[in-house]
């Protein structure tokens, strides 16, 4: 055995944890947002019959309901902070890069295998490795259903590894694409499908069945206004997003197999029907668009996470194919793409406390709770955020000693939730509280209603988010 398999088994275990300590490091040094603080929200209610009918009655979360029991699991184990609830991510994460591994050293060797994982990491996958999410499990478990197709394992686990992606997240379904194509270009007139793709396909249809009250809310709740609604001509961005680095990333790889690379003749191997199924999920991104456009209206780079296994494992076995007689390549290729995964994650580990989502999202958080004081000592017993930023609101809420204090300003009257208990005006209570109200960033239409009632806007606190006095 080469010198390069032996270490690249030890390797990739390194390379995994690399990643599973980082990600954990800057979990402990994020604050939650937006997304996260409703995954809190709901995971914490009461009991877990109040998380069901939370998500049913109230649908401000579209996640399916056995991310919640999982998170509660975590959260009761290793909380109150924000490690219990990104702890499931971390793990799924770890656990599915060894799965990628293990797949693709079997259609190659280890080293390529190692290619696999690296390639991961040059993602979008890394992020969401410190994210308290369903996406680091989701992941995961396209990976255990690729691996057990791989590895041709019976039918109760496709089912089963369907069933609990389902409860995970809806578009786990999409996994079965490259399954069902697979199925087809072997199938052969008046023959069954494989016992493992009925299993595959029960699991799937069992899961559906028992989210079927939360996806109907969810339908009514999500339309063709949803904030990442699909658009034909966005949607070759959003599939870029998956690997965000891989123009800059082909070249230097593509400039060092023509240089390390100079045999005349080149006899590749014959590619693997498994090595097929793995390209066959390219064709997720493409079958998310059209569920996106006719059911879910939702389309965006994290929810076609499952084309990331079988699209690593893809790449590598060709590189295999193609290399696997000049080590050289390959391990230049390796080092390529494991180097930038590497710094691509080390510099987030840097910015830890920086890392932003939807724009300087902690800065304005830690800002407003810093004013908290301030603006009580001054006797505002309100501050008020605009609909606009909602993200503000629900973070600093949170992370606030007096979450009561908090109000939410929309342009309409919103029916109170049963399970999110949160305040919010309209015009006619800003005209009733101004005077004991911190106003965050108001919107335009307000501060001039305002003023024709004879009230003038004062800047308070300048900052990220400007505080206005009303007066």
């Amino acid at each position: 055995m080469p010198k390069s398999e032996k270490w690249a088994h030890a390797g990739v275990i390194l390379f995994a944890l690399f990643f599973l300590g980082t990600s954990y490091y800057i979990s402990v040094h994020r604050l939650f947002w937006y997304d996260e603080v409703f995954t809190t929200l709901t995971t914490r209610l009461p009991d877990i019959h109040s998380m069901w009918r939370a998500l049913i009655e109230d649908n401000y979360d579209p996640m399916p309901f056995g991310f919640f029991l999982v998170a509660r699991l975590f959260d009761k184990l290793f909380g109150p902070g924000e490690i219990g609830i990104r702890l499931p991510a971390m793990l799924g994460i770890f656990g599915g890069m060894l799965l990628v591994y293990d797949v693709a050293r079997r259609l190659s060797n280890r080293v390529h295998g190692f290619i696999a994982v690296a390639l991961l990491s040059c993602s979008l996958l890394p992020f969401y490795g410190y994210e308290g999410r369903s996406y680091g499990l989701f992941f995961f478990l396209a990976s255990f259903a690729l691996w057990a197709w791989v590895t041709e394992k019976p039918a109760i686990l496709m089912g089963a590894i369907f069933l609990a992606g389902m409860l995970i997240h809806y578009y786990m379904v999409l996994c079965l694409v490259p399954l069902a194509i697979d199925e087809l270009s072997r199938w052969r007139p008046g023959a069954l499908p494989r016992a493992r793709m009925i299993g595959a396909i029960a699991g799937a249809v069992i899961g559906i069945g028992i989210l079927a009250p939360e996806i109907l809310a969810s339908k009514r709740t999500y339309d063709a206004t949803f904030w990442a609604a699909p658009r034909l001509v966005k949607m070759p961005s959003v599939i870029g997003d998956l690997f965000p680095p891989a123009l800059a990333l082909l070249i230097p790889s593509a400039l060092w197999a023509l240089v390390a690379d100079r045999r005349k003749v080149v006899v590749e191997e014959p590619m693997s029907p498994a090595e097929r199924t793995c390209w066959y999920f390219l064709a997720i991104p493409f079958v998310a668009f059209l569920l996106a456009e006719f059911v879910t209206h939702a389309y965006h780079a994290r929810y076609l996470i499952g084309t990331l296994p079988g699209f690593a494992v893809a790449i590598s076995a060709m590189l295999w194919r193609r290399f696997h007689e000049i080590q050289r390549v390959s391990i230049g290729i390796l080092a390529i793409v494991a180097t930038y995964g590497v710094y691509s994650q080390t510099i987030s580990v840097l910015r830890a406390e920086l890392i932003a989502s939807f724009g300087p999202a902690q800065d304005r958080t830690r800002e407003i709770l810093l004013l908290e004081e301030r603006l009580w000592a001054e006797g505002r017993r309100y501050i008020v955020i605009p609909g606009k930023v909602p993200l503000l609101f629900l973070e600093a809420r949170y992370y606030s000693h007096h979450p009561e204090r908090y109000i939410l300003l929309n342009n309409r009257e919103i029916p109170p939730a049963h399970y999110y208990p949160m305040a919010s005006w309209i015009a006619r209570d800003v005209k009733q509280h101004y005077r004991e109200a911190a106003f965050v960033d108001p919107a335009s239409e307000i501060v001039d209603a305002m003023h024709q009632e004879g009230v003038r806007t004062v800047l308070r606190y300048p900052g990220f988010m400007p505080v206005f006095y009303m007066e």
